[in-house]
């Protein structure tokens, strides 16, 4: 499956609409982006189970905020509507903060997938003009 140019149109659709997303945020003028490109393009065609998408974060800077994107590349990983479980990028990244939301070290992860619901609907609210 090719990777899939999400938006803040699309972004709450895909990730509640599949199982597992592996979100790559990246910006065309990115070098480390550029070189990973064709790593992320073809793992896509290998894990078919698996939905890849990319925020192009100088397009989607509403998004990218959202999410608190302040290196890139940044990789997110969402599995059943939950929080991100994967984050790159610099310790100030999302990744860095991900100690500091509810469901943090939960077995059930409730706090987690509230967490991720609030922040998708949020970056689905941007285009409502909300």
């Amino acid at each position: 499956m090719a990777t899939i140019a999400l938006t803040k149109d699309n972004f709450e659709q895909v990730v509640n609409g599949n199982g597992m997303v592996l979100v790559d945020f990246w910006a065309p003028w990115c070098g480390p982006c550029k070189g990973f490109a064709p790593v992320f393009e073809a793992t896509s065609e290998k894990h078919t189970d698996i939905v890849f998408g990319k925020v192009n974060t100088d397009d989607e800077q509403d998004l990218a905020a959202s999410f608190n994107i302040r290196s890139i590349p940044t990789l997110m990983f969402f599995r059943e509507k939950s929080d991100p479980l994967l984050s790159g990028g610099r310790a100030s990244g999302f990744g860095a903060r991900a100690g500091h939301y509810p469901g943090q070290g939960t077995r059930d992860g409730e706090g987690a997938q509230e967490n991720c619901r609030t922040r998708a609907g949020r970056a689905a609210g941007l285009s409502r003009g909300n």
